[in-house]
């Protein structure tokens, strides 16, 4: 059974905790004996409660992926925040907006297999397009950079895109996304590059998780 330290309150989120069976939950009171396990060699897996992304924390895990820590960790937030420093790490993945069903399934799948691109959700097959561009919250290096993909699928969470050209931005990246809903009415969203791969064309196809309206 795997071990998750857990870090914060939780009182709010006992039925996500509960729905996470093949894991080993350890309650970790603080950010000195988190890093007393950590030093031990006991932590693999942590989940961080809202409240708990501050400064020490994030410092915390950056210095944990620099030292090529084999550690996965997931954040809850309640909300989107532009404070989100370790965005680019592979090994975090980060929850937002209202407790779901389906955060057990993805959690426990990223804690495993370090991937949440199996599809937990239903896809649908949609004709259109998206335009994406470089958000306050991007590191991209041109940030008055503007793309147009068609949509190949579309979820609850996010689209699946395709792009004739390579695209400027990595896994991780925070773009803007706007899009015309049923009604023809334009929505902007902040949104995440969650994977891309190479197509054979030369273009790219991509994961795009919605996580917040602009």
């Amino acid at each position: 059974m795997q071990k998750l330290l857990l870090l914060g309150e939780f009182t709010a989120y006992r039925n996500y905790l509960s729905s996470l069976p093949s894991c080993q939950l350890l309650h970790c009171h603080s950010l000195s004996s988190l890093q007393n396990e950590y030093n031990r060699g006991s932590v693999s897996s942590l989940l961080l409660a809202p409240g708990e992304w501050k400064p020490s924390s994030q410092n915390l895990l950056q210095k944990w992926g620099q030292e090529e820590s084999k550690l996965r960790w997931i954040l809850i937030l309640p909300q989107f925040s532009p404070s989100l420093e370790a965005q680019s790490n592979t090994k975090g993945l980060i929850l937002t907006g209202p407790l779901e069903n389906s955060w057990a399934a993805v959690s426990q799948r990223w804690l495993i297999e370090g991937s949440t691109r199996r599809r937990y959700r239903p896809r649908y097959a949609l004709r259109g397009g998206l335009r994406l561009k470089a958000s306050e919250f991007s590191k991209t290096s041109a940030p008055d950079l503007k793309s147009f993909l068609k949509i190949s699928d579309l979820s609850e969470s996010g689209v699946g895109l395709l792009s004739e050209s390579r695209l400027p931005w990595h896994d991780g990246e925070i773009l803007e996304a706007s899009l015309s809903d049923s009604q023809g009415q334009l929505r902007t969203y902040f949104g995440q590059i969650r994977w891309q791969k190479s197509t054979p064309n030369g273009g790219s196809k991509l994961g795009f998780q919605f996580l917040a309206a602009a």
